[in-house]
């Protein structure tokens, strides 16, 4: 029994497959390398991911939610119009750049808020048309105040509150009024409507110097 018990040890292996010796070294040896495509596959999809991790979304949403504005130079003209209670105050159109160029400064950062434009027009009695004529289209802003604060209406894609101080939307104004003043060639060409129209305006001016 002794040596039955010796044999059975001696012949039976230590280890689970101990003694599939030569299988595991025939497996070593037909062990292939992955092919250079699936490698490149790989290291293709580690990079992917890696882009997706530095992605930050709420950057990019936050650059959605501001209002677009162009550049500088792509803007031909700048129509401008004082609405004061449904009536025109005048219209007058700016070709300076350095005026254009300090208009869109001052709007420049407006983020979205929660109302939406649904209408060709902004609901306030009192608000400045900005007309910015580009080479194939035009861009329609509506600068108004509300409370304290300073918006700008895009018809039908959002309404934007700007940080511009006062000192900058009475830039803005004094840009429209020298303008208009400009374009007027005399007081004793104006109607009466269009003295009391001139009354309104100071009266109810957008932006207060």
């Amino acid at each position: 029994m002794k040596n039955r018990a010796q044999r059975i040890i001696g012949g039976s292996p230590l280890t689970f497959g101990g003694g599939n010796i030569r299988g595991r070294i025939k497996n070593v040896l037909n062990f292939q390398k992955p092919a250079a495509w699936v490698l490149f596959i790989l290291v293709l999809a580690v990079i992917l991911s890696s882009g997706c991790l530095l992605t930050n979304p709420a950057l990019e949403q936050e650059q959605e939610l501001e209002l677009e504005l162009p550049e500088v130079t792509s803007v031909l003209s700048m129509d401008m119009e004082q609405i004061n209670e449904g009536t025109s105050v005048g219209r007058t159109t700016v070709k300076d750049s350095e005026d254009i160029r300090t208009v869109l400064s001052a709007l420049s950062g407006a983020g979205k808020t929660l109302t939406q434009s649904v209408n060709d027009y902004p609901t306030q009695e009192n608000y400045l048309v900005v007309r910015l004529v580009l080479e194939k289209e035009k861009k329609t802003l509506y600068l108004y105040t509300q409370g304290k604060g300073y918006y700008v209406e895009e018809p039908y894609i959002g309404v934007y509150k700007y940080k511009s101080d006062k000192e900058s939307n009475a830039a803005i104004y004094k840009i429209y009024d020298d303008r208009l003043s400009g374009a007027t060639p005399s007081l004793e060409k104006l109607t009466l409507d269009d003295v009391r129209a001139l009354a309104r305006k100071g009266n109810n001016r957008l932006f207060q110097r």
